[in-house]
């Protein structure tokens, strides 16, 4: 009989004792979060996706949802006017909201750089863009790389009939690829990203590389009257702010996990593509030494003065010191 005791002190354990079982701590609801991207599912958004994937929003108290909007300067216009309170877009599509009497509380530069480029192949003999002379270029001409384009083309007194262009929407790989075109006027993580991953490899010559400056990416906020009417504190904005650049910092040691984030947003997105777009952001992170005072200053359109550009710089406050 000496296991008896011992049995007879095991019986509650196997069984339970639900009278002293501890209730499950109570948790308080997530606050809905709706931030509107200005586009598809893409690399330069992945800081979101992985956020939401990993909890990290789910953390600090929110249950964000994402939506797409129809590009970056409709985006910066809902936002100017108040339609929504959270979104991203681009600093130079922000300065000329400001300029037709958009208002914002806040903006935070995710990708803090120039992502647009002239890419070609390599062996294409274009290193600089006097070097277009004779060539055919990819450009879409409802895109602010266009605009960006015929500032550079002026500044440098390059005349555009000495080169031919072709119309390539937001693409460029497919024809540079066929020799539809001997370069492309793109986004760096759209074009040469689908060229890495077929191995190709491009050449690039980076418009900030001659003075053009802006931020590729942007996490605006509507004024504070916006916000209040959406029941949304300042505390809840810095949340989502600091979750998204959290989320931003840690893909870098977790890229497999963004682009699965991604492709579970978007099945068809090619995943091989995906990694390579967001190395390539990654690795572009360190070029944004180029000076504040000269952001977006190629703006010229829209009656966009010093005063708007004062009043642009002032939105990002110290958020320039905590991006990824």
């Amino acid at each position: 009989m000496r296991y008896v005791p011992v049995l007879l002190l095991l019986v509650p354990l196997l069984l339970g004792c639900p009278e002293r079982r501890d209730a499950p701590a109570s948790r308080a609801p997530l606050q809905p979060f709706e931030v509107t991207l200005d586009w598809a599912p893409s690399p330069e958004f992945f800081g979101f996706y992985y956020a939401k994937a990993k909890g990290i929003y789910a953390k600090r108290g929110l249950d964000v949802r994402l939506h797409h909007g129809a590009g970056a300067p409709a985006v910066a216009a809902d936002l100017g006017s108040g339609a929504i309170y959270a979104g991203t877009t681009t600093s130079d599509n922000l300065v000329r909201q400001i300029a037709r009497g958009g208002r914002f509380s806040r903006a935070v530069a995710l990708l803090a750089y120039n992502p647009v480029v002239i890419a070609s192949l390599e062996g294409s003999g274009i290193a600089e863009p006097r070097d277009l002379r004779g060539h055919t270029l990819g450009t879409n001409r409802n895109s602010s790389t266009y605009q960006q384009l015929r500032f550079l083309l002026n500044r440098e007194q390059i005349d555009a009939a000495t080169f031919r262009e072709y119309p390539i929407e937001f693409g460029g790989a497919a024809e540079l690829l066929d020799r539809r075109v001997d370069a492309v006027l793109a986004y760096r993580a759209n074009v040469v990203a689908a060229l890495e991953a077929k191995g190709k490899k491009a050449r690039e010559i980076f418009l900030s590389g001659h003075g053009i400056y802006t931020y590729g990416e942007v996490l605006a906020f509507a004024d504070r009257a916006a916000l209040e009417a959406a029941g949304i504190a300042p505390a809840a904005v810095d949340a989502f702010a600091d979750a998204t650049l959290e989320g931003y910092r840690r893909c870098a040691e977790d890229v497999g996990a963004c682009v699965a984030a991604l492709t579970d947003a978007d099945p068809p997105l090619n995943p091989e593509k995906l990694s390579h777009g967001i190395r390539q952001i990654m690795r572009l992170t360190p070029m944004a030494a180029y000076p504040r005072s000269e952001l977006d200053r190629w703006v010229v359109a829209g009656a966009v003065t010093e005063e708007h550009r004062t009043a642009a710089l002032a939105l990002y406050g110290e958020s320039q010191e905590r991006r990824p």
